[in-house]
């Protein structure tokens, strides 16, 4: 053979090799959740769960990372390509989703997945339950303090609702103390009286159609937007338990 052509077809075979190499170094990874639908199911209680991914051809400065808009879920990667699901419990008999949003970051390049924390509601009962109530409230003084007027009720509030009233209809009065841009503060109150309080009463109750005070109870609210979200169980003097959950616009004055 010509020492050129034998030279020339070394050359070849070697650049053949080099872009085989070339090729194998250089496929991308791949990143995909090892979830049946994308959706991890989690009961009332919460509690932790493990998501697990696959990182096909992983780079060696490949980094995994979880995040969620949702504050009641918390989420820890670890090395081994999982991610540690923790969802507080649910409190109210509505159920709620979380979206979860996962990415692989290597260089300057990044792969995105995702999946939903589906979470059942509480299994509540209550003597007066009120998923779908209505809502409105305004600013009042009493006595040289300032408080939250707030009105639920299994009706429509007139605009000029005014106190006392007895309806064929249970609704609520309802006293926050914590007052923040003309509106309740977002937050967890208890049954009573000042700052990290309210206190309430029901009328129109089979027990005491007029007044009937709560003894005990807890308040959650809290604001997205224009939308308010309450969370209400509260316990009367005659032992009749009472749930309200409210997610909407309400009419505050």
């Amino acid at each position: 053979m010509n020492k050129f052509v034998f030279l020339a077809a070394m050359a070849v075979s070697a650049t053949m090799l080099v872009s085989c190499d070339d090729d194998e170094q250089v496929v991308p990874p791949t990143l995909s959740v090892d979830l049946d639908g994308a959706v991890l199911n989690v009961g009332a209680e919460g509690g932790s769960s493990v998501v697990s991914c696959t990182i096909d051809n992983p780079a060696a400065d490949g980094e995994l990372s979880a995040t969620t808009e949702a504050d009641w879920v918390t989420l820890t990667c670890t090395d081994n390509a999982e991610i540690a699901v923790e969802a507080k419990a649910n409190a109210s008999i509505e159920s709620r989703e979380a979206v979860v949003a996962v990415k692989y970051t290597y260089g300057d390049a990044e792969l995105n997945a995702e999946f939903t924390v589906a979470q059942a509601g509480a299994e509540i009962t209550a003597d007066y339950m009120f998923t779908e109530p209505y809502v409105a409230g305004r600013v009042a003084n009493m006595m040289g303090m300032t408080y939250f007027a707030l009105y639920v009720s299994e009706q429509e509030i007139p605009e000029d609702f005014e106190l006392p009233y007895n309806p064929e209809y249970v609704y609520y009065s309802i006293g926050l103390f914590d007052v923040e841009d003309g509106k309740p503060k977002a937050g967890t109150y208890s049954l009573g009286s000042g700052a990290g309080y309210f206190n309430a009463a029901a009328y129109g109750t089979a027990e005491a159609p007029y007044y009937n005070p709560m003894t005990e109870g807890t308040l959650t609210i809290s604001y997205e937007g224009e939308t308010v979200t309450l969370l209400i169980s509260m316990t009367d003097g005659y032992e009749k338990t009472h749930y309200i959950s409210y997610t909407g616009t309400p009419r505050f004055e």
